[in-house]
């Protein structure tokens, strides 16, 4: 995959396009967008060589393999193009010149981030906190004390006689209730009959039970 209208690489640096599978594999990836790729990996050069040789014209390096192996180094630095300036995804420090040029960037970048984010502490640039000291003692804030907590016996609201006098006790004995079937019900016989379309279907009123109604 390349770009016709990209500018030529200068010496040292090689263009690469790394698929979307192999950024996965390789942990590149920072998102499902097709953007969201790290700005640069520092890869082993001997997993390198496996891989072109176990996985041949698969692995993205494959058509790279003269050079990987002339490499002197033992990383190999792959760098965003995130423009495509150079007509792929990525480019590769091909030469130690260049690789030494962009690791030191890359380490002074690292440094430059880490010493912003130390400086934006509270007490940085040697005032020890003093500024937010003053910032809180202007509040009228109300003095706190911590204290141990201490087990005590419980102290409810409401007395024991209370408690039990709203709650929900049964009052009317229990009715127990019996279904019964003689015996000589137990295994009878029974016939079942075919019935004939268009027959009359058996209706079964409801019977009336005087006691009941």
């Amino acid at each position: 995959m390349s770009d016709s209208g990209a500018a030529a690489p200068p010496a040292g640096v090689t263009p690469i396009y790394i698929t979307e599978q192999t950024l996965e594999r390789w942990g590149m990836k920072t998102g499902p967008d097709i953007v969201d790729v790290v700005e640069y990996k520092y890869l082993n050069k001997a997993v390198i060589e496996k891989e072109i040789v176990e996985m041949g014209f698969m692995c993205d390096f494959q058509p790279l393999r003269k050079q990987v192996a002339a490499f002197k180094g033992d990383q190999l630095l792959v760098i965003y193009d995130e423009e495509s300036v150079y007509g792929q995804n990525y480019w590769w420090a091909s030469s130690m010149e260049v690789f030494e040029r962009e690791h030191a960037r890359i380490e002074a970048e690292k440094a430059q981030a880490s010493g912003a984010a130390d400086g934006a502490k509270p007490g940085a640039a040697g005032d020890d906190g003093k500024a937010d000291e003053d910032e809180y003692a202007e509040l009228d804030l109300p003095d706190f004390e911590v204290q141990p907590m201490i087990a005590r016996p419980w102290d409810g609201q409401q007395s024991e006689a209370q408690i039990r006098s709203e709650a929900v006790v049964p009052r009317r004995k229990k009715l127990g209730f019996t279904i019964a079937r003689a015996r000589s019900g137990f295994g009878a016989r029974i016939e079942f009959n075919d019935t004939e379309p268009g027959d009359k279907i058996p209706e079964y009123p409801r019977q009336k039970v005087p006691n009941y109604d």
